[in-house]
């Protein structure tokens, strides 16, 4: 994969390299989430993996892999985005060529609703397509997205396995005194990366909209928002020149050209990320400030509405859901999974998203597990759909989203409990990690055969 930088993609990498870390390899070009990846596996980094030129595509990527491949006999190359499954193809040729045995058979997640609005875009994700072996879809509303476009490219014997998690761990409570707020106050997480595809600033509109309800109703009521993500300007965790981890891929050979990538290959992107932040990063605190100064106006005119903003790199999501009451995930584009989603039901919180890609899956997931509760879904004016403890809005409609937190917010205490103990079933059941793990590994079965007993 690209990059070990926060997110859904990287930590179902992570997860799966946890359920057989003595037979995992993970070839990126580092990032944040390296400590998290079990002792035993093996990090083959270098910084080339996260570039999409033609050079590193079709030559340098393709090196390394074959290099890795055959110094580790690696049976499976198992690609996580589109420019590194066609690296993956070619390496595969190239060990062909060299008489290499065995073979890697090379494994494709799609992972994206990518843009296929150009020539060269669409021969990319057609080149994608031939390149697989075994392709994956983390969704059935991606699967059938991918079809739609592509129709006979896409492998008959394609498989749809959802990205699991794991149980939610409790969160050790805070030493010292908890002090309860003086006004009620909504408690939302917005978890994901700091991007305009992730909807913060929908959300910052949203609460602005929010806050005026509550002065409409004149209710007391304080907003309190947390951003947990890691910023653009984060992503790149040392300068170029900069040695790699201690339990970084020392093979010799490759030691050198990563040096030497590293101190003369700098990227203009890399460059324009250190200098300073994005321009997304400047319209989002422009839209803070000015919903923090509305919040302001409504206090001084006698009626509290405060609002609060908080920005935060990537943390540890346990104590950031039990420190919240309504999870919020705004995408402006569908999500393959939307795996955050899956982690809000698991911690039993309400969760408010956009009713497109995977949400709309999971909530029939929802939907069914639900019903068998005796829950039943219901529409709230202006047209949100409660399904357990999802609150599904009209795609970008912030009008409806602002709603939509005010109806969790309100909802009454027994029916919050009901709702959630519904969800936290329906994530242990359909969406567990174990199941995620297994059906991966059936995929790498059907493609090299069955483990033999000396394997065991």
């Amino acid at each position: 994969l690209p990059s070990l930088h926060v997110g859904g993609v990287e930590r179902g990498v992570i997860d799966l390299c946890t359920g057989s870390p003595d037979l995992s390899l993970v070839a990126s070009s580092g990032g944040a989430l390296e400590p998290s990846l079990p002792a035993q596996c093996t990090l083959l980094q270098a910084r080339t993996l996260a570039w999409r030129g033609p050079a590193s595509v079709l030559l340098i990527n393709p090196v390394l892999l074959t290099l890795w491949s055959r110094r580790h006999r690696v049976e499976i190359l198992h690609a996580h985005s589109r420019a590194l499954a066609v690296s993956a193809r070619m390496a595969r040729l190239l060990c062909w060529a060299l008489g290499l045995r065995p073979l890697p058979r090379v494994v494709v997640t799609w992972h994206g609703y990518y843009d296929t609005s150009s020539l060269f875009k669409r021969a990319v994700c057609r080149a994608v397509l031939g390149a697989a072996d075994a392709l994956v879809f983390p969704s059935e509303a991606m699967a059938q997205h991918v079809v739609g476009r592509f129709g006979h490219l896409v492998r008959s014997d394609f498989s749809l396995i959802h990205r699991g998690v794991a149980p939610p761990v409790e969160a050790p409570a805070a030493a010292g005194t908890t002090c309860t707020p003086e006004h009620p106050t909504i408690r939302l997480l917005l978890p994901g990366r700091l991007s305009r595809s992730k909807g913060h600033d929908l959300l910052v509109h949203a609460v602005t909209l929010l806050q005026a309800r509550c002065r409409d109703r004149r209710e007391a009521v304080a907003v309190s928002v947390v951003m947990m993500g890691a910023l653009p300007s984060q992503m790149l965790r040392s300068g170029p020149g900069q040695p790699p981890p201690p339990h970084a891929d020392d093979l010799g050979v490759t030691a050198p050209l990563r040096a030497g990538m590293s101190r003369i290959l700098c990227t203009w992107r890399e460059r324009r990320l250190l200098g300073g932040a994005s321009s997304f990063e400047c319209e989002l605190r422009s839209a803070i400030e000015a919903a923090a100064s509305r919040g302001d106006a409504g206090t001084a005119c006698g009626l509290y509405c405060e609002v609060h903003f908080e920005v935060r790199p990537h943390g540890e999501l346990s104590a950031a859901f039990d420190a919240c009451d309504v999870v919020v995930v705004p995408s402006r584009r569908p999500e393959a999974f939307g795996r955050v989603i899956v982690e809000a039901l698991a911690a039993r919180r309400l969760v408010v998203t956009y009713a497109h890609g995977a949400a709309c899956e999971i909530g029939a997931t929802v939907l069914r597990v639900a019903g068998r509760a005796g829950i039943l879904p219901r529409l709230i004016p202006p047209g949100l759909l409660l399904v357990g403890p999802m609150l599904l809005v009209a795609p970008c409609d912030v009008l409806s989203l602002a709603a939509a937190i005010d109806a969790a917010w309100h909802l009454p205490a027994h029916e919050k409990t009901a709702r959630t103990a519904v969800g936290a079933r329906a994530a242990e059941e359909c969406f567990g990690l174990a199941m995620f793990v297994q059906r991966t590994h059936d995929v790498y079965h059907a493609v090299v055969g069955p483990p033999t007993p000396s394997d065991a």
